[in-house]
């Protein structure tokens, strides 16, 4: 993960913003999970989707905070209310990032 950049925040004044590196907050959720404060982690994952709105592995760790913390109905809500994770045909879901989620 070293060496992720994602989103658009930083710079100001006109022209293109420059990516935001959220790799030391991936680094964040992956000392969380292995810590087991997964409501810590999701503080750390709203933190990536606020500089990062579309970042797919992000809104899947988000789910699995939720889940883990037992808020299933949220993480539910997010999963309809969110194209990012797909229900498949035999109930499971994915978005194809799951493999590389740190908290999976």
């Amino acid at each position: 993960m070293s060496g992720r950049k994602k989103g658009g925040g930083g710079g100001g004044g006109g022209g293109a913003k420059a990516p935001t590196d959220t790799s030391p907050l991936f680094a964040d959720l992956l000392r969380l999970q292995g810590s087991g404060d997964f409501d810590k982690a999701l503080k750390v994952t709203n933190k990536i989707l606020n500089v990062s709105p579309a970042d797919a592995e992000a809104f899947h760790c988000k789910v699995v905070c939720l889940m883990q913390t037992q808020k299933f109905e949220d993480a539910l809500k997010q999963m309809q209310d969110n194209e990012k994770i797909q229900v498949r045909d035999d109930g499971s879901w994915g978005n194809g990032v799951e493999k590389s989620c740190p908290l999976c």
